[in-house]
């Protein structure tokens, strides 16, 4: 479905890899103005560095419960706008923050889930409705415990990481703002470039909660380098 924002943000790509370098995951977020577009065409290199920084800390925190076979290796802004003709478009360089050696997850359960069970993060805003009500983060490599009897993610842990987040987002909003890229916020996209109809209407909106759940989510395309081996038998 065609689409446009209502005005120019930056979207955030953290990436890396897991169990060795054989599957790659990312995740993202956006920041901007609720209502103007946003000063430049390029984030400073302070600011990617200090939001890189941020997620070190989320990433490496037993709190983040993030299994250390996971690896983050890049942080990426980019700025998009809406064009003429409709839809969305980087504009500008993207500014990289790279890390020399990978940074490992800091969770202290051993091992790892399969790659395409995920810990969705739902973001909220003040809209109830509409495409920027409700936003999502899928974090890579949570391997919090499960409580053997229900199937659910124990509540410690899952706190702990709603927790973590929290002061992710919080921290990203103290390095940004200055910064001129904004807040964390959930873009809205008008349905067909229709600004007329809500609650279809192109909106930016400023991310003002969280929520995780205590059960584990699928997100299938984290799975995208794995190839099965298979073992395969003749029956009579």
């Amino acid at each position: 479905m065609a689409g446009e924002m209502a005005y120019s943000a930056v979207h955030w790509t953290i990436s890396g890899t897991c169990f060795g370098g054989a599957e790659i995951w990312s995740t993202g977020f956006w920041t901007g103005n609720d209502a103007s577009d946003l000063p430049g065409d390029q984030v400073d290199q302070a600011v990617v560095d200090q939001v890189a920084a941020r997620w070190s800390t989320f990433f490496t925190s037993s709190n983040g419960n993030i299994s250390s076979i996971y690896k983050t290796d890049a942080v990426k802004a980019a700025y998009f706008h809406t064009p003429l003709d409709g839809g969305i478009q980087q504009f500008g360089t993207p500014t990289y923050h790279t890390f020399g050696t990978p940074i490992s997850g800091g969770g202290i359960i051993s091992g790892a889930l399969p790659p395409q069970i995920a810990m969705c993060v739902s973001l909220n805003s003040g809209y109830r409705t509409g495409t920027a009500a409700r936003g999502r983060m899928f974090l890579p490599g949570v391997n919090a415990s499960l409580d053997g009897s229900t199937g659910r993610i124990v509540s410690t842990y899952r706190n702990q990481v709603a927790t973590a987040m929290q002061t992710f987002i919080n921290g990203v909003n103290t390095d940004t703002v200055p910064g001129d890229a904004g807040k964390m916020i959930l873009v809205g996209r008008a349905a067909n470039g229709i600004l007329s109809l809500p609650p279809h209407e192109a909106k930016n909106a400023y991310v003002t909660g969280l929520k995780i759940g205590d059960v584990y989510d699928t997100q299938r395309r984290r799975r995208n380098g794995f190839r099965e081996n298979y073992y395969a038998l003749a029956v009579a």
